[in-house]
C-alpha cells in the first residue's frame, strides 16, 4: 500500500472481514461439527447426483478463502485495453481474537495493488468490543447518524485506518479514521485511486440507560478534517483544506422520537464558516407513521469538501397510513430561500395504492414543486396477477421548467416460469415537447427491455438484459448485459460478463429541491467484458450463523439492490442493479453489492432478519425506498432471495 500514512492508528489494527459479512466470535474449535440428519428416506435429487459437494473438513477453527483470477476491459476505455488481476478474500474465526480477514486486489500494475485487513468483535476488558480496519476503508459514523433523516451527511473512502470501540450495554461508541483521500473505480479489478491529501475523523456516541417512565437520550459528536484535498466532483479545481463538525442529540419517549443535527464547516482555504441545523421527529401510532422537522442551511454549506443542500430553510412533514387493503403516503415542505435568489415556495408529493382484490391493485401519485421553478409530475398504474405472471400498466406525465413536457405509457411483465427461471419484459412509449434550453425538438420515444435468468443444466446459469430506445429525432440508444456462471467442480466456478451500450440518455431531474441535480445528459457508449475463475474453500468447525447460536444451522440469503426508477416497488426489465452499495443484515453484518447489484450472506440463522441498504453508500440523489429495512424469513438449509429498491426523490 504505497503512500499509506496512518499514524498511531496502525498499531491497533489487525485482521479482516470477508466481503459477504461480519459476525461474532466462533465456538471453540473443539466443538462438534454440525451434522444434517436425514428426516425421510428420500432418493437424492438429480442436482445432488450431478453436482456433488466437496467433502467438508471440520478440523481446526472455521476458515474461508476465495481467490479469483480476473481478465477483462474497462468500460469507456476507447482503446479497449485488456487488463488482468487477482482478487483474494480470506477469513479466520477465533475464540479470543474475533474475526480476522483480508481483502486484496493485485492488478497487472502492482503499484496500484490494494489490501484491506479487518478485525471484528475483539473482546476487551469491562465489556468493550473492538473493530479495526487497515487499508482501503469506509468512514465510520455513530449509529445515531445513520437513522432516517431529511438531510444526509456524505461519506468517504480513504487509504488508511479506522477503528470502532463499542460497549452497547452501557451505550458508548468511539470511532476514528485517518488516511489519504481517494475513490474506488476500475475494472476488471476494483482499485483505489489516491487523490492526495489527508482526511481524519473522530466520533463519539453516548446513550443514556432508560429509567422508569423516562425518555432515552443519545448524544453524538463527529469531527472530520481534510487537508490539501480536491473538492468532490471537481478534479480541475484547486486543492483546499477544511474541517466540519456535527453534533446530534436524540430523545426517545414512547412512540415519539426527536433528533437535532448541528453542522459547522470551516473552509480554511477561503477562511469562511458555514452553519446548518435540522430537526427530525417521528411519531408512530399503529399503522400510521408521522415524520416532521425543520432545517436551516446557510448559503455555501458543505461537509468538508462534499456538497450539502444549502441556501434555504423550511419545515417538512411526511406521513404514512397503511390499512389492510390500502396505503397512502404524503410529503410537504415549506421553503424559504435565504439569499433571495428564489422566492418562497413549497414542495408536495402524495401517492397511494389500493388493493382491489387478491390479484388486482391500483396506484396513483402526484408531485408539485413551486420553488426555484415550477414542476408537476403525476402517475397512475394498474398491476394484476394472472396465470402468465404479473403485469403492470403505468401512465406518467411530467411538466417542468427543467425539461420538456412528457407523457408516457409503459407496460411491464414478469412471466411465470418454473422455479429457477425468470423472465421480465418492458415496453414504453412517450411523447416529449420541444425544450429550447437543451436544443431539443419535439420527439416520440419507444423503449423496450428484456431481462432473464436461465439455468443451463445443474451446474450453469445464464442471465442477461437487453434495452433499447428509439427516438423520432434520431437519438437512438441501446445496451446489452450478458452474464453466465458455470460450476466446473465443487470448489471451482467460472463466470463471464459482457456489456455493450451505445448512445446518450437524458438524466431525469428530481423535483425535490433538497436533492442534487445531475447533468443534462450522460454518455452511455461503452464496451467491456470480464472473465472470472474463482476458487472457494471452507473448513473448520461449523461457523455460528449470522444472528444465531452455535450449531443452530441456517440458510443462504441472496439478493439484488436495484434502481426503482418508476417507484413501483418491483424490479422491471429496464431497471438495473446498483453496484458497490453496502447492505446490512440486522444492522450488524455488512456486505457490498457487485457490478450487477447482487449480494449474498452465505450462512444466516433460520428465522426472521432485517435487510437494509446503507443510504450513505448510494449515489445521490438516490436513497433506500424503505429506510427501516425489509424483513425476510430464512429457512433452514434454504435459499432466500430478496430485491431491495432504491428510489429517487420525486
Amino acid at each position: 500500500m504505497k503512500g499509506l500514512r496512518v499514524g498511531p492508528l496502525v498499531c491497533l489494527l489487525v485482521g479482516a472481514v470477508p466481503a459477504w459479512g461480519q459476525g461474532p466470535a466462533a465456538p471453540s474449535p473443539a466443538a462438534p461439527a454440525y451434522v444434517d440428519r436425514v428426516m425421510a428416506d428420500l432418493p437424492p435429487s438429480e442436482d445432488e447426483e450431478d453436482a456433488p459437494e466437496a467433502p467438508y473438513d471440520p478440523s481446526g477453527p472455521p476458515r474461508y478463502l476465495r481467490v479469483e483470477a480476473r481478465v477483462g476491459t474497462e468500460p469507456f476505455d476507447a482503446r479497449h485495453r485488456t487488463r488482468s488481476g487477482v482478487v483474494a478474500q480470506a477469513l479466520l474465526e477465533t475464540a479470543s481474537f474475533g474475526l480476522l480477514s483480508l481483502d486484496g486486489a493485485l492488478p497487472g500494475d502492482a503499484r496500484r495493488a490494494t489490501l484491506t485487513l479487518r478485525q471484528r468483535d475483539l473482546p476487551l476488558a469491562d465489556g468493550w468490543r473492538a473493530h479495526h480496519e487497515l487499508g482501503v476503508v469506509d468512514r465510520p459514523a455513530p449509529p445515531v447518524t445513520r437513522l432516517p433523516t431529511r438531510i444526509t451527511v456524505p461519506s468517504f473512502v480513504v487509504g488508511g485506518a479506522a477503528l470502532q470501540w463499542e460497549q452497547p450495554e452501557r451505550g458508548w461508541w468511539l470511532q476514528a479514521a485517518q488516511g489519504e483521500a481517494g475513490r474506488l473505480q476500475g475494472a476488471p479489478v476494483t482499485l483505489f485511486d489516491r487523490l492526495g491529501g489527508q482526511r481524519s475523523l473522530l466520533a463519539l456516541q453516548s446513550r443514556q440507560a432508560p429509567g422508569p417512565g423516562q425518555g432515552v437520550w443519545t448524544t453524538a459528536m463527529m469531527l472530520e478534517t481534510a487537508e490539501n484535498v480536491l473538492p468532490t466532483g471537481a478534479l480541475g479545481a484547486a486543492r483546499q483544506s477544511a474541517r466540519s463538525g456535527q453534533t446530534v442529540v436524540r430523545l426517545e419517549q414512547g412512540p415519539l422520537s426527536l433528533q437535532t443535527h448541528t453542522v459547522r464547516t470551516h473552509q480554511e482555504t477561503l477562511d469562511t464558516v458555514r452553519d446548518g441545523f435540522w430537526l427530525d421527529g417521528q411519531w408512530r401510532e399503529g399503522p400510521r407513521q408521522h415524520s416532521f422537522g425543520a432545517y436551516r442551511l446557510a448559503p455555501g454549506l458543505s461537509w468538508v469538501d462534499q456538497p450539502l443542500p444549502e441556501d434555504l430553510e423550511g419545515v417538512y412533514y411526511r406521513g404514512q397510513w397503511r390499512g389492510r387493503l390500502w396505503s397512502v403516503e404524503g410529503a410537504l415542505d415549506g421553503l424559504h430561500n435565504l439569499s433571495g435568489r428564489h422566492g418562497d415556495g413549497f414542495y408536495a408529493a402524495t401517492s397511494g395504492r389500493w388493493r382491489l382484490s387478491r390479484d388486482h391493485s391500483l396506484g396513483a401519485g402526484l408531485t408539485l414543486r413551486r420553488y426555484a421553478g415550477q414542476a408537476t409530475q403525476g402517475h397512475a398504474d394498474w398491476r394484476w396477477q394472472h396465470e402468465l405472471g404479473a403485469t403492470g400498466l403505468r401512465l406518467e406525465h411530467t411538466d417542468s421548467q427543467d425539461g420538456p413536457r412528457r407523457l408516457g405509457l409503459s407496460w411491464d411483465q414478469e412471466w411465470a416460469l418454473p422455479l429457477g427461471q425468470t423472465l421480465a419484459s418492458s415496453l414504453a412509449h412517450a411523447r416529449e415537447s420541444a425544450f429550447a434550453p437543451a436544443g431539443l425538438g419535439a420527439q416520440s420515444l419507444w423503449n423496450a427491455a428484456l431481462a432473464w435468468t436461465l439455468p443451463l443444466g445443474s451446474r450453469a446459469q445464464w442471465n442477461g438484459s437487453l434495452q433499447t430506445q428509439r427516438s423520432s429525432a434520431g437519438q437512438d440508444t441501446w445496451s446489452a448485459n450478458l452474464g453466465t456462471q458455470w460450476r466446473l467442480a465443487p470448489l471451482w466456478t467460472l463466470e463471464g460478463l459482457y456489456t455493450r451500450s451505445l448512445g446518450r440518455l437524458a438524466s431525469a431531474v428530481p423535483l425535490d429541491p433538497l436533492a442534487p441535480r445531475p447533468t443534462d445528459a450522460v454518455a452511455t457508449a461503452s464496451r467491456a467484458f470480464l472473465l472470472v475463475l474463482r476458487h472457494e474453500f471452507q473448513a473448520g468447525s461449523r461457523s455460528v450463523p449470522l444472528g444465531g447460536q452455535p450449531q443452530a444451522g441456517g440458510g443462504r440469503v441472496q439478493g439484488v439492490v436495484y434502481f426503482d426508477a418508476n417507484r413501483s416497488g418491483t424490479q422491471d426489465a429496464s431497471e438495473a442493479g446498483v453496484p458497490g452499495v453496502m447492505v446490512t443484515l440486522d444492522e450488524r453484518y455488512v456486505t457490498r453489492t457487485d457490478a450487477q447489484g447482487r449480494f449474498e450472506f452465505p450462512l444466516v440463522a433460520a428465522g426472521g432478519h432485517t435487510l437494509a441498504v446503507r443510504s450513505d453508500s448510494l449515489p445521490l440523489p438516490w436513497s433506500a425506498a424503505d429506510e427501516t429495512g425489509q424483513r425476510v424469513e430464512v429457512q433452514l438449509r434454504g435459499d432466500t432471495r430478496v430485491a431491495l429498491a432504491v428510489q429517487r426523490a420525486p
